[in-house]
């Protein structure tokens, strides 16, 4: 493997550690909610859980704006093209070594449009540049925000299978999603036991 070959594998093995990352971090931030929804609690179960966590004090408020801020900036530094590392700039490296991938990035950048331009929105008017007249944002549902990033893993598979020697990782989502809700049950658990 060549040095610009090394260069690029380092780079996209950066770019799917950040998206495992925004999963970590999208996964704990649903669970936030989910664990509060009577939708998905029942009544009496979200009841115990929201006061499980009022026990924290304000942290978890904090914790979930933390989270959706992560979430919001994460994503949408994948897709700028003025960043050292995103998807335009591994296009560019993978391009010298005539790889071609911009009609599945532009593919991929048309299917999730909509919940892209809402992170976009909630980036630059909410969590960026503080907005005077936005005081809160719609963020993508947590299903447009794993699918968007499903098709990204799947993105960067594809790109991955055709440099140096053929890299690809497992979808993990599935294992990452486990983990967060199994972690977050268990801190539920030590808070309502004090």
């Amino acid at each position: 493997m060549n040095n610009l070959e090394e260069k690029l594998v380092e780079n996209w093995s950066k770019l799917f550690n950040q998206l495992y990352d925004i999963v970590s971090y999208e996964e704990l931030l649903a669970q936030m909610y989910l664990r509060r929804s009577i939708v998905t609690e029942g009544e009496v179960e979200a009841n115990k859980n929201v006061e499980a966590l009022k026990k924290a004090g304000g942290v978890f408020v904090v914790y979930e704006s933390a989270l959706a801020y992560a979430v919001t900036l994460s994503i949408t530094k994948l897709f700028e093209p003025k960043k050292r590392l995103s998807f335009l700039s591994l296009l560019k490296e993978a391009e010298i070594l005539k790889i071609d991938r911009k009609l599945k990035f532009q593919e991929l950048q048309i299917a999730h449009k909509e919940t892209l331009d809402k992170y976009k929105y909630a980036r630059d008017n909410f969590f960026a540049h503080k907005n005077r007249e936005i005081s809160n944002v719609d963020l993508p549902s947590y299903d447009d925000a794993m699918s968007l990033v499903d098709d990204c893993i799947e993105f960067m598979n594809d790109l991955g299978s055709e440099i140096g020697r053929g890299h690809t990782y497992i979808n993990r989502r599935d294992e990452f999603s486990l983990d967060m809700k199994t972690g977050f049950e268990k801190l539920l658990d030590v808070l309502k036991a004090h």
